[in-house]
């Protein structure tokens, strides 16, 4: 959130708040989270996997999420 506020800053010299509510809570986040603990315990184990599973869940996830967004404004 931060890091896209702030490139919007830079860029554009206009503060864009990048969240859907007020500062930095994103609910995409917050799923991508509760995603990562469910679906992922059983990876602990073996940290690469972990991390590489982390980052198709999430990836998933946000793809998902802009991709509805998107969708709607069309």
């Amino acid at each position: 959130w931060l890091w896209e506020v702030v490139l919007y800053i830079v860029m554009d010299h206009v503060l864009v708040n990048r969240g859907t509510m007020y500062g930095p809570w994103l609910p995409v986040y917050g799923v991508g989270g509760v995603a990562i603990i469910f679906l992922l315990d059983r990876f602990k184990a073996d940290k690469a996997k972990l991390f590489a599973m982390a980052m198709v869940v999430c990836g998933i996830i946000e793809f998902r999420s802009e991709e509805r967004r998107v969708g709607k404004e069309c």
